[in-house]
């Protein structure tokens, strides 16, 4: 049992280390390469104006009918959804 403990489970747990740190690299890479993206999304779409550049079109503000129509649509589309 002491070559069990000092070999085998040591090599083992040696090993599931090795893959859980790849793993967790592999994560954290595809993790930073999403937010990186969702940032520039973010940024392109609700960023106010810094300068000469239009802000973003979630950022700007919008006239009382856009904003009706959009609420009309959605309520609209959430009822056939609802029923159908």
């Amino acid at each position: 049992t002491d070559w069990l403990w000092r070999v085998v489970l040591y090599r083992t747990g040696r090993v599931l280390y090795a893959v859980a740190d790849r793993t967790g690299s592999a994560m954290r890479a595809s993790v930073d390469a999403a937010s990186t993206r969702l940032r520039g999304f973010a940024i392109r779409h609700f960023a106010t104006s810094t300068g000469d550049e239009r802000p973003g079109i979630f950022a700007r503000t919008w006239a009382i009918g856009s904003t009706a129509l959009w609420i009309a649509l959605l309520l609209i589309s959430y009822v056939f959804v609802y029923y159908f």
